[in-house]
């Protein structure tokens, strides 16, 4: 493998540049500015740049998200390795989710993904492709949490687990429910996972 040339450097540089431009404008503007021409501005380059880069929305969209799934399994990977409890592990990876959940970046993200899966087919197709990786992830992570969990109930405990989260972060968007409603969903989450993993 040669050596990474100046020009390859600036090709990547410019790459990176148009996806945090990308993820920018659906976290600020929300779907309806998720173009090309926006995320050039965004990013300080021309329309034809991100189109050289990125051959539709969807292969956009795409590098947006995918950091977001390395970021999942490597925290739930972090987790599961830390030689705890079956419980402490649940309670641990239900803290980290929900805190995420929480976050406004999040929060922002998942609303103008979803608004423009609502009207879009193929990113609505993208977001299906996240959603099996992530519950993929989620569903080897239960089972290193509680090793005599059939592969089956794993992944079903992995899709119950995004959709409670799921459903949650549109509870969120629509007004904050007071932190000790938070905490006590935190525990009943905690109790319903470890009995669900039993």
């Amino acid at each position: 493998m040669g050596a990474v040339t100046p020009t390859r450097k600036k090709g990547q540089k410019t790459r990176n540049a148009v996806i945090a431009a990308a993820r920018k404008v659906l976290l600020e503007e929300g779907y309806g500015h998720f173009v090309y021409r926006r995320v050039a501005a965004a990013a300080g380059v021309e329309p034809g740049n991100v189109q050289y880069y990125f051959a539709n929305k969807r292969d956009l969209l795409w590098a947006v998200l995918e950091p977001e799934l390395d970021n999942y399994q490597q925290r739930l990977e972090k987790i599961c390795q830390a030689g705890q409890s079956q419980r402490d592990t649940v309670v641990e990876m239900v803290t980290f989710l929900l805190a995420d959940v929480r976050l406004e970046e999040t929060l922002n993200l998942w609303l103008a993904i979803w608004s423009m899966a609502a009207h879009d087919a193929e990113i609505r197709a993208i977001t299906g492709r996240f959603y099996t990786q992530y519950v993929k992830t989620l569903s080897a992570s239960l089972r290193s949490a509680a090793p005599g969990l059939s592969a089956r109930d794993a992944e079903e405990a992995a899709w119950l687990i995004t959709s409670e989260f799921d459903g949650l972060m549109v509870v969120l968007s629509m007004g904050r429910p007071r932190v000790e409603v938070l905490e006590a969903l935190e525990g009943r989450l905690v109790t319903y996972l470890c009995r669900m993993l039993e």
